[in-house]
């Protein structure tokens, strides 16, 4: 899932903190020395900071929601159609499937987009600098860490850049983009506007079910995070 499907299956009327930690395991592993997020998670869990166990719930549910999302059959159909149409835009065959995978999430975070025109505002707000030097704080130890972290967010909120996915050219120039980690070469530029063409189409392919996607993750996250969300209240409770 991508940044915008995590939000929306963690739900309105959540601390700020909670939207921040849930954005931060796909942040990670643009970090010159990557976070293991379980280590970061079992270390906020075990303090009684209700901030720090704001941010876990936020991670904690970031990973579930991927677990469930990653293996329900909508998101691996949408995969294997996506990486059969893709081929013709990729350098090498064997990329089809990471490629299918980051599209397809993409493109439900634009159908998202699309059916909220405030989405995207409303996403960043939740990123105010206080909430980001907060996260900052708590996701490390280490002073190097949480500066080099605390640079990460501003650097995040000010780029906007989900705000492109509703253009396809720019969409699939940011795809492009983020697949450079892991080979510069996995489409080439001048195949992009063909590309593009064929993400439109997928779109329109792909969009139905998108709501009954995201409603099943939603409904396994909470009945894996059902006893962690009781904590939560509870602490921010005794906090007041």
């Amino acid at each position: 899932m991508n940044f915008l499907s995590h939000a929306v299956v963690l739900g309105r009327g959540t601390p700020s903190l909670t939207y921040v930690g849930a954005a931060l395991p796909d942040l990670w592993p643009h970090m010159s020395a990557r976070p293991l997020p379980k280590l970061v998670l079992d270390r906020l869990r075990a303090g009684d900071d209700p901030d720090g166990h704001s941010l876990a719930h936020g991670i904690a549910h970031h990973m579930q929601a991927d677990a469930a999302f990653h293996r329900h059959p909508s998101f691996l159909e949408r995969v294997n159609v996506t990486a059969d149409r893709i081929e013709p835009y990729l350098a090498q065959p064997k990329w089809g499937a990471l490629v299918a995978h980051v599209l397809v999430e993409m493109l439900l975070d634009r159908w998202l987009i699309e059916g909220d025109g405030a989405l995207v505002d409303r996403y960043y707000g939740r990123f105010e600098a206080g909430t980001r030097a907060r996260a900052a704080e708590l996701a490390s130890a280490e002073d190097a860490m949480r500066n080099e972290l605390a640079t990460m967010l501003e650097r995040f909120v000010e780029l906007r850049f989900l705000a492109d996915y509703l253009d396809f050219e720019r969409l699939v120039w940011r795809l492009s983009r983020a697949l450079r980690r892991a080979d510069h070469a996995i489409v080439a530029d001048e195949r992009l506007d063909g590309l593009a063409v064929e993400a439109r189409r997928l779109y329109r392919d792909l969009v139905p079910g998108s709501g009954e996607l995201l409603d099943d993750v939603r409904r396994a996250v909470d009945a894996k995070l059902a006893p962690l969300r009781s904590e939560l209240h509870l602490a921010a409770g005794a906090a007041r």
